[in-house]
């Protein structure tokens, strides 16, 4: 392989067989070469071959970034692809690097953040801030740096951005409105919000605000889901007060109409809810 930029001694960019972009990360691979020599290919521990927009941004990130924090960064995505049940995008090598990177410099001066903000991140993506705790734990042992377990809060936001593929300022609103949904919906219907049930009506909630963010819209209703929304909401006056709760804060946070199969979908989500509560108590 021939060096095509030199980022510092131990990064540095070249093209695979089919001419594409790659990044070489190694002890010493940079150093002492220049542009077109050949590359010592004995010095390379990972190699970078991602999407064209993701490899020119991570190229920065490469360029002023420690290896052994970019090499920690990348065993964690490795784990966290081979254990999330999402898809997740490449972009998370640009985000959460750099995250952990400037969180490491951060926790060796002192600051903190006070992640009350977050607390309920914990609670509203389960899957993700324990991937998010295990990273933690990963960084604790390779980088022997005390990291507070409530990072696990700000990792799992960057995990999320990679399910989602929205900004992090769409997601800070998407979790405030999960919160707002989680205590209405635990209030109204007197529901335990750790259980299984709660998990699945809450991914459920999450992927309609994501639909409803990246304005994804469904089919139009047929005439028997029009009936059968009516019939359900004259038997099941909580669960239908509840939904209206649910869509009216959505419409009114996103100027977004839902349409009626996504109301009898809700619907049908707090009615299981509701008799996964009454089974418990039986």
């Amino acid at each position: 392989m021939i060096a095509v930029k030199i980022f510092n001694n131990n990064s540095i960019l070249s093209k695979n067989d089919k001419g594409e972009e790659i990044i070489l990360v190694g002890g010493g691979i940079g150093f002492g070469i220049r542009k077109n020599d050949v590359i010592d290919e004995r010095k390379i521990e990972k190699v970078f071959c991602l999407e064209k927009e993701t490899n020119y941004k991570f190229q920065s990130i490469v360029k002023n970034t420690p290896l052994p924090y970019i090499l920690a960064a990348d065993q964690i995505i490795t784990e966290i692809k081979k254990k999330s049940t999402k898809k997740i995008n490449d972009f998370i090598y640009v985000t959460l690097t750099d995250h952990l990177y400037t969180t490491s410099e951060r926790v060796k001066a002192g600051v903190e953040f006070d992640p009350a903000l977050l607390i309920n991140v914990k609670n509203l993506y389960r899957e993700e801030y324990k991937l998010g705790l295990a990273a933690v734990h990963a960084l604790r042992i390779r980088l022997r740096i005390k990291i507070p377990d409530s990072e696990a809060n700000f990792i799992a936001l960057h995990i999320i951005n990679a399910e989602m593929n929205c900004q992090m300022p769409q997601i800070y609103e998407i979790t405030t409105m999960m919160t707002e949904i989680a205590r209405g919906v635990a209030q109204t219907l007197n529901i335990d919000q750790d259980t299984v049930a709660f998990d699945r009506f809450m991914t459920h909630c999450r992927f309609l605000i994501q639909r409803v963010f990246c304005n994804d819209e469904s089919e139009p209703s047929s005439l028997l889901f029009d009936n059968v929304l009516v019939n359900m909401e004259k038997s099941h006056e909580s669960e239908r007060r509840c939904a209206e709760q649910i869509i009216t804060m959505i419409e009114n946070r996103c100027q977004y109409e839902i349409n009626e199969d996504e109301k009898m979908y809700l619907m049908i989500h707090l009615i299981r809810l509701n008799n996964s509560r009454d089974q418990n108590r039986h």
